[in-house]
């Protein structure tokens, strides 16, 4: 115990050491590049087929795979959480939803308070445009 007590009063007595200068690295001057990064937008050509690309590859995996699928249904593709037939759904409900959407859309028309709030908003046009008297 006693000679744990001198080892640690050894340690404690030592001077702590000053760290050693870094050494002096060259600074590269950083120079904008003299041709832009981007020559203009896309072309349309460029950006339709992208587009399409993208489409096709959406049918693919929502519509079409799904329904080649369907011939090869067991319990298990129901448990897994990600089978075709989650796609095939997720599209029919929002096919459904779109349609009703824009058929519902005709049906509706002026709110209660709408008139109410269209003959305030005239007022507090009028009252500004006099010069607030």
């Amino acid at each position: 115990m006693a000679k744990d007590k001198k080892n640690i009063k050894k340690q404690v007595s030592k001077p702590i050491a000053t760290p050693k200068p870094l050494p002096k690295v060259a600074v590269k001057k950083i120079v904008a590049p003299k041709k832009p990064l981007f020559k203009g937008l896309v072309s349309p050509a460029k950006l339709i087929l992208a587009i399409g690309i993208r489409f096709k590859a959406a049918y693919r995996y929502l519509i079409f795979s799904p329904i080649s699928q369907i011939k090869n249904i067991n319990l298990a593709t129901f448990k897994s959480g990600n089978g075709f037939v989650y796609r095939l759904l997720f599209v029919v409900m929002i096919l459904i939803a779109t349609i009703s959407m824009l058929l519902l859309s005709f049906d509706y028309g002026l709110t209660w308070d709408e008139k109410i709030q269209r003959d305030y908003g005239k007022e507090i046009i009028e009252y500004y445009a006099s010069g607030r008297k």
